[in-house]
């Protein structure tokens, strides 16, 4: 996916192991960059981060 602001897909994001990727979906920019540093250790392969505005409702 191009053209979205602070996304990052994974490596192999529209290759033929596609399947088995996993957007991880962060609250603020604050906890993409926790997550980005734990992803160092597992690589990036399969995880891509998108960081959401604003608080979650838990509706």
């Amino acid at each position: 996916i191009s053209g979205i602001a602070k996304l990052e897909d994974a490596n192999k994001t529209g290759r033929r192991n596609a399947q088995d990727c996993t957007l991880i979906l962060t609250e603020g920019d604050s906890a993409k960059t926790l997550a980005v540093a734990g992803l160092s250790k597992v690589g990036r392969d399969n995880y891509g981060i998108f960081p959401l505005r604003g608080k979650l409702l838990n509706v």
